[in-house]
C-alpha cells in the first residue's frame, strides 16, 4: 500500500516537472527572437556561403544602416551594420533566369492536366474535393514562353506562341471597323481558325480562349458561310460544358474554401462566358443565356472580396491538382506541386461578368465584375510592373505587354458598361506601362491596339502618357537572403511559372533567421507569406514572424486537402513603416518537430498604391488606390508648400461612387489625406508640375 502511494506521488511530481519545463520553453520564445544574429562560419551549400559572406561584409556608413523604426533595439542596429543589400546577387539571378529561358525556347511543352476532378455520383451540397491519385507526381511543366533581355533589367515575355498568335487575331477582330466586310487577310486567318481543333496536350484555358475568338470571329464576319462555320466550330469546342452543368448547384471544399463543382478554372470559365455571349449576339438563344447564367453564378462564387490579401479581390479557384503549372519541386520528396497561381494576361473574369450582366440584366453580376475592377485590376494598373504571374509570389522578374493590354481592356469595358470615368483613368494607367517596352519588337502593334481602344472609350488624353517617377508598388523579400542565428537553414532551387529561378527555404526546429528589407516611403504596408502548404492541420507546422522587433505573429502552414501547394497567407497590416531599412525575423514553432516549414518569400504591399503620370496634354496626374478595408491616413507631400486650390480632386469610395475629400495638417505643417477603405483618389495639376516629388 505504501509502495503504491509512493509510485503515485512520484508520477505526479514527474508530471509537474515536465509541465514546468514546457512552460519555460514557451516563455523563452520572445527571448529567442531577441537574440542577436550570429555569423555562421559554414553553411550547408556553397551558394549560401557566398550569401553569408556578402551579408556580413563591413558596412560603409553605420548611420545609413540603422533602423528607421523609432523603438528599434540596439541589437537590431548591429544587424543592419553587418548587412549589405544583396542587389548584385539578385541581378545575377535574374540574368541567369533570362539566359536559361533562351536555351529552353525550343523545348517541347509538357502536357497540362485536364482531369474533371469531380465525383460523377450525386452527393451532399458541400463535400471534399475528390483526390486524383493518378496525378500525385506529374512531370514538371515546361514553359513555352519566349524570354528576351530587356533594357529595364527584367525579362520581357513574348508569351506562349499559340497564345500570342490568338491574341493578335483577337486584337485585329476588335479593331475591325470596315463596313464593307472582312479584308482578304483577316478572312483567310478566320478560315484557318475555323478548321483548328484543340490539341490533345493543350491547357483548358487555351481551348476556351480559341473558342471565344472563333465566336468573336463569327460575330465580326456577320452573316454567311464563314460566320456559321466559326460559330459551329466554337460550339463544338465547348461541348464539354454540358458535362460541367450536370453538376450545377453542387459544391465542394478545397483547401478550406468552398467552390462550385460545375465550373473549372476561373480564367477558362471567363472565356466560355464571353464565347456564349458572342454566340447569343449572333443568334439569340435561350440555351445560350441559360448557360451564361449558370457559369456566371459559379464564377461569382470564386470572387475573393478581401482586396488587402491575396488574390487582392480577384476571381480565383484554389483547385491545384489540375489546371495550374506544377513548376515547384518539394525538397526531399521530389514531388512536383503547383501554386495558387493566377496570370494577368488571362484576367478576363471582370469582363465576362460584366458581359453576362448586360445580357441577363443582372446587377449582382455587374457588382462582382466591379469588385475585381476596383480590386486586383486597379492594384495592377497602379503598380507599373504587372508581373507575368502571381505564383503566388509576384514574378516581377519577367513581364508581358499582353498583361498590360488585358488589364486595360477589362477596365475600359467596365467604363463602357457602367459609365464611370474612374475606370478610364485606371485603364490609362495600365496603358502607360507600354512605354517601358518601346524598344521591343511587338511594341508598335500593342501600342496601336491600346491607343485605338482608349480613343474609342473617350480616354484619348491617356494616349502617350508617361510616368514622372517610379510608382509606389509592392516588392518580394527573398528569404534565402536571410542571416541565420546559430544554425544555418537549407535552401533548395525552385522555378516559377515564367521561368524565373528562386529558392525554397527549409526551416526546422533549430532554425531562426533575420532578414533586412527597405521601403521607399513612410506609409501603411501589408505583409504576406508565400509558402508550401502541407496536408497537416492547424499549428502542427507553423512559424513565428516578428517585424522590427515588435509583436510576434504566428502563421500556420497546414490546411491543404488533397494536394500540397504553394499558398500565400496574410501576416500583418496595415502597419506604418518609416522610409528606410527594417528587419523581419522568422522562427520555427511547429508541434511536429520532424516536419519543417518550407517557405518561399514575404511579399510587402503598400496599403495605398501611387502613380505619378504626365499626360500628353501636359497635365500631371497623381492616382492613388487603397487595398485596405478601412480608411487610412496618408501623408501628401505633394500638397505641402503648394497652393492647394490649383489642384483638381476626385475621390471615390470602394464601390467607385463619389467620396469625400478629407484633408488635415499637423504642427509640422504636414498635410494628411484620409483615404477611404478600398477607395481611389485622382489629383490633377493643370500646369504639369507636381511639387515635392522625391
Amino acid at each position: 500500500m505504501i509502495m503504491n502511494r509512493f509510485f503515485k506521488y512520484s508520477a505526479c511530481l514527474a508530471f509537474i516537472c515536465l509541465m514546468g519545463i514546457s512552460a519555460a520553453q514557451a516563455d523563452s520564445i520572445d527571448d529567442d527572437f531577441d537574440v542577436e544574429p550570429q555569423v555562421v562560419p559554414a553553411l550547408q551549400s556553397e551558394e549560401t556561403k557566398t550569401q553569408d559572406a556578402v551579408l556580413t561584409a563591413p558596412a560603409g556608413t553605420p548611420s545609413q544602416e540603422k533602423s528607421a523604426v523609432g523603438n528599434a533595439e540596439s541589437r537590431q542596429d548591429k544587424v543592419y551594420q553587418q548587412e549589405q543589400p544583396n542587389a548584385r546577387n539578385k541581378a545575377n539571378r535574374q540574368e541567369k533566369a533570362v539566359s536559361q529561358e533562351r536555351e529552353r525556347q525550343n523545348e517541347t511543352p509538357a502536357r497540362e492536366l485536364r482531369s474533371e476532378g469531380g465525383a460523377s455520383k450525386p452527393a451532399e451540397a458541400v463535400k471534399s474535393c475528390p483526390a486524383a491519385a493518378s496525378v500525385k507526381k506529374p512531370a514538371p511543366a515546361v514553359s513555352r514562353i519566349q524570354t528576351v533581355k530587356s533594357d529595364n533589367n527584367y525579362g520581357f515575355l513574348l508569351a506562349e506562341p499559340e497564345h500570342q498568335k490568338l491574341f493578335e487575331l483577337y486584337a485585329d477582330l476588335l479593331l475591325h471597323e470596315s463596313t464593307e466586310g472582312l479584308d482578304k487577310g483577316l478572312q483567310n486567318r478566320l478560315e484557318a481558325l475555323s478548321r483548328e481543333r484543340p490539341d490533345e496536350g493543350e491547357s483548358l484555358f487555351m481551348t476556351c480562349y480559341r473558342a471565344h475568338i472563333k465566336a468573336k470571329g463569327a460575330l465580326t464576319a456577320g452573316s454567311g458561310e464563314l460566320s456559321e462555320r466559326l460559330a459551329a466550330s466554337a460550339k463544338n469546342d465547348l461541348s464539354f460544358v454540358e458535362d460541367w452543368l450536370k453538376k450545377y448547384g453542387r459544391r465542394y471544399n478545397i483547401h478550406g474554401k468552398t467552390e462550385p463543382e460545375w465550373i473549372k478554372e476561373a480564367d477558362a470559365t471567363a472565356q466560355v462566358i464571353l464565347a456564349f455571349c458572342d454566340l447569343n449576339s449572333l443568334h439569340p438563344d435561350k440555351a445560350y443565356a441559360e448557360t451564361v447564367d449558370k457559369l456566371s453564378q459559379g464564377l461569382m462564387l470564386l470572387l475573393h472580396n478581401d482586396s488587402y490579401r491575396y488574390p487582392f479581390g480577384a476571381h480565383l479557384s484554389y483547385v491545384t491538382i489540375e489546371g495550374k503549372p506544377r513548376t515547384y519541386t518539394v525538397p526531399e520528396s521530389g514531388d512536383n506541386v503547383a501554386g495558387a497561381a493566377l496570370f494577368p494576361d488571362r484576367l478576363y473574369a471582370a469582363m465576362a461578368r460584366a458581359s453576362a450582366s448586360k445580357l441577363l440584366k443582372n446587377s449582382d453580376m455587374l457588382a462582382s465584375a466591379e469588385a475585381e475592377g476596383l480590386g486586383l485590376l486597379a492594384k495592377l494598373a497602379l503598380s507599373g510592373k504587372i508581373p507575368y504571374s502571381f505564383a503566388p509570389r509576384p514574378e516581377y522578374e519577367v513581364r508581358s505587354m499582353m498583361s498590360s493590354a488585358v488589364v486595360m481592356e477589362n477596365l475600359l469595358y467596365l467604363k463602357d458598361i457602367t459609365g464611370k470615368n474612374l475606370y478610364g483613368t485606371l485603364a490609362g494607367c495600365a496603358a502607360a506601362d507600354l512605354k517601358r517596352y518601346e524598344h521591343e519588337n511587338s511594341y508598335a502593334q500593342f501600342k496601336f491596339f491600346t491607343d485605338t481602344l482608349l480613343k474609342r472609350s473617350g480616354c484619348q488624353d491617356w494616349i502617350g502618357a508617361e510616368d514622372i517617377r517610379e510608382p509606389l508598388a509592392g516588392t518580394a523579400c527573398e528569404l534565402e537572403d536571410g542571416k541565420a542565428v546559430e544554425k544555418a537553414f537549407d535552401a533548395h532551387d525552385i522555378k516559377y511559372p515564367g521561368g524565373t529561378d528562386g529558392k525554397f527555404v527549409v526551416v526546422g526546429r533549430d532554425n531562426m533567421f533575420w532578414i533586412r528589407f527597405d521601403v521607399d516611403r513612410e506609409d501603411p504596408y501589408y505583409f504576406h507569406l508565400d509558402f508550401l502548404k502541407s496536408s497537416f492541420s492547424g499549428a502542427l507546422v507553423s512559424i513565428m514572424i516578428r517585424i522590427d522587433g515588435d509583436k510576434i505573429v504566428k502563421v500556420s502552414l497546414g490546411g491543404a486537402t488533397d494536394d500540397p501547394f504553394v499558398d500565400s497567407e496574410f501576416i500583418d497590416g496595415p502597419r506604418i513603416l518609416r522610409s528606410g531599412p527594417h528587419s523581419l525575423g522568422v522562427r520555427f514553432s511547429g508541434l511536429l518537430m520532424k516536419s519543417p516549414a518550407v517557405l518561399d518569400s514575404v511579399s510587402i504591399e503598400p496599403a495605398i498604391g501611387r502613380r505619378w503620370i504626365k499626360l500628353s496634354s501636359g497635365r500631371a496626374v497623381l492616382v492613388m488606390h487603397s487595398i485596405a478595408d478601412k480608411s487610412l491616413k496618408t501623408r501628401m507631400q505633394e500638397l505641402e508648400d503648394a497652393e492647394n486650390s490649383e489642384v483638381g480632386w476626385s475621390v471615390f469610395d470602394a464601390d467607385g461612387k463619389p467620396g469625400i475629400k478629407n484633408l488635415s495638417s499637423d504642427k509640422r505643417h504636414h498635410v494628411w489625406f484620409e483615404m477611404p477603405g478600398g477607395g481611389t483618389a485622382v489629383l490633377e495639376w493643370p500646369n504639369g508640375a507636381i511639387p515635392n516629388l522625391w
